[in-house]
């Protein structure tokens, strides 16, 4: 199989990479979109027209599978225009279910989300949850992510950023970074948090589901052909900064 990573920026390579070291994939392709509009900006007709597209290229590019590796684009992937562009290839699966199942195998008393503005407002993590009887809060962060993607990891940018959007939610004890570009300061995020007893990560769940449905298909590798829409040389610096990776991006259209 040859796997497909399609994310707004470079938050997706937590999962990509991931998959890669339990040998998933023959080959793989991670798409970043980061020379379009932020994916937690968009009204949902157009960020399903986008997803989509992307879908579209990533099958083109010979993709078997992909993961949806941005929280805002899960949310249109029941989206008629999403699921035609879906049926071209043999699976798709995003990062907001996996990081449910998993949240709710042992469901708290109380959430915290902290998502894109697109994210939140969808309530497919609050509505679940709260049938479940859980109760959820909602936090808009979407400011950090566009700070982490320009490579802003730490100081006082970073600091003013989380204190105002965790400040006034600093009591709790669950919370779901539901952006995948997140936990690249998970530990400062941490920090907010005094009474903080879960931290979930949709990127570990998503590996994990992912892992479970497809497989290993031969020897670990972390080779793998990164496509950007927007800067490929900032897109390495940050790459490498808050995840690890060392990646030679390409501009494509």
């Amino acid at each position: 199989m040859k796997l497909g990573t399609l994310d707004w920026g470079i938050g997706g390579l937590g999962v990509h990479q991931r998959l890669l070291a339990l040998g998933v994939a023959d080959d793989a392709l991670y798409l970043s979109d980061a020379g379009f509009t932020p994916y937690g900006k968009l009204e949902e007709d157009a960020l399903a027209a986008r997803v989509a597209g992307c879908l579209e290229r990533l099958s083109a590019a010979d993709c078997t599978h992909v993961v949806v590796g941005c929280n805002a684009a899960s949310t249109v992937l029941s989206h008629p225009r999403v699921r035609h562009a879906a049926a071209t290839l043999q699976d798709v699966l995003g990062v907001i279910s996996p990081t449910l199942d998993a949240v709710l195998a042992a469901p708290p008393a109380e959430v915290l989300v902290l998502g894109g503005a697109r994210t939140v407002a969808s309530s497919l993590y609050a509505r679940p949850l709260e049938a479940a009887g859980v109760r959820v809060r909602q936090r808009v962060a979407q400011p950090l992510s566009a700070l982490i993607e320009a490579g802003v990891l730490e100081g006082p940018a970073l600091d003013a950023c989380l204190d105002a959007i965790c400040g006034p939610v600093s009591d709790a004890r669950v919370v779901i970074l539901a952006c995948t570009h997140y936990p690249a300061v998970a530990d400062a995020i941490a920090r907010r948090f005094p009474h903080l007893e879960r931290c979930v990560d949709p990127s570990v769940e998503t590996t994990r589901v992912a892992h479970a449905r497809w497989g290993m298909a031969h020897a670990p590798t972390r080779a793998t052909t990164a496509w950007t829409t927007g800067d490929p040389a900032a897109s390495g610096r940050t790459a490498l900064a808050a995840f690890g990776v060392e990646a030679r991006f390409e501009r494509v259209p």
